[in-house]
């Protein structure tokens, strides 16, 4: 299964590679809810692998993640309980809304953002890393 972002938001990740974890969060996030709720356990634990990776066919700068996922959750005493099997087409909006409130969260409009790489000074300069 594949997860990415849109085109728009891709130079957030550029500017500032320590995103690439938080996009990580996002997706797991949104993954162990999903099967969770496809298990009738009272305390289930999903497992997922996340690969991020940063290039795209073409070697353009495409960040996107790779992921492999159980199809069930675990029980505290280690049995496994088959569930729903994730399916990216029905994550993909619930990612992407995860991905803008990480965003959202770390820089609002109406205050200095808390990442350094999207952050603009007073006067306006431009403070983002390039690489």
């Amino acid at each position: 299964m594949g997860l990415c972002i849109p085109k728009r938001l891709r130079r957030y990740f550029m500017y500032d590679r320590s995103l690439l974890s938080e996009l990580s969060r996002c997706a797991w996030k949104v993954l162990s809810l999903y099967l969770k709720q496809g298990v009738s356990l009272d305390d289930p634990e999903p497992g997922a692998v996340i690969a991020v990776q940063t290039f795209g066919d073409f070697l353009n700068f495409n960040p996107h993640l790779h992921i492999i996922a159980t199809d069930g959750c675990f029980t505290r005493d280690g049995e496994f309980m088959i569930g729903i099997a994730p399916d990216a087409s029905s994550l993909i909006d619930l990612f992407r809304l995860e991905v803008f409130r990480m965003l959202a969260a770390l820089c609002h409009p109406w205050h200095r953002c808390t990442s350094p790489s999207m952050d603009v000074g007073k006067g306006g300069e431009d403070r983002r890393r390039h690489y």
